[in-house]
């Protein structure tokens, strides 16, 4: 099979089994951080709170399937982290769409600045998107408006702005 055929078949499976789509019950607590893709559409929230040091996520909005499967399986890598493994996972998720190499078939790790070892685990189907350009972007919204998010829960001065992957 393909690595685009796996790729569809996985962002088709990981839609129907989404663990971490959804408003949070109840959504007091939580930081809500918007981002659009104006071109195809594309409308995401993604929530992010900390209990004891762990973070939690949920995303909620009108997207693509590759936009979904994006923001699923981000959220299901960086639950239950440190904020510092989380901002350095998101590091190596928008670094594997950009690399111009292909990833360590069997480990699929991701040296990262500061050095820090990330295994994308799930994510790693998105490498495939590297020969579709166009798509890229559709998978890189969930990507940078999670890393906003990170952004304003450490530091609850800055201001709200939606986040666009164009």
């Amino acid at each position: 099979m393909s690595a685009l055929m796996q790729f569809q078949q996985h962002v088709l499976a990981c839609n129907r089994a989404a663990r971490h789509q959804g408003l949070p019950d109840p959504v007091t607590g939580w930081l809500v951080q918007k981002g659009a893709n104006p071109l195809c559409g594309d409308h995401l929230a993604i929530y992010l709170r900390i209990d004891e040091n762990v973070l939690q996520a949920r995303y909620h909005g009108e997207m693509s399937a590759i936009t979904q499967a994006a923001a699923e399986l981000l959220c299901r890598g960086i639950a239950g982290a440190s904020t510092v493994h989380a901002s350095r996972y998101l590091q190596a998720a928008q670094a594997l769409l950009h690399a111009k190499h292909t990833p360590n078939e069997i480990d699929l790790r991701y040296e990262v600045d500061p050095p820090y070892e990330v295994n994308l685990g799930e994510f790693s189907v998105f490498a495939v998107l590297r020969d579709y350009p166009v798509r890229i972007k559709t998978a890189t919204l969930p990507i940078l408006t999670l890393q906003a998010a990170m952004l304003r829960l450490a530091d609850p001065g800055l201001p709200e702005q939606v986040i666009s992957s164009e």
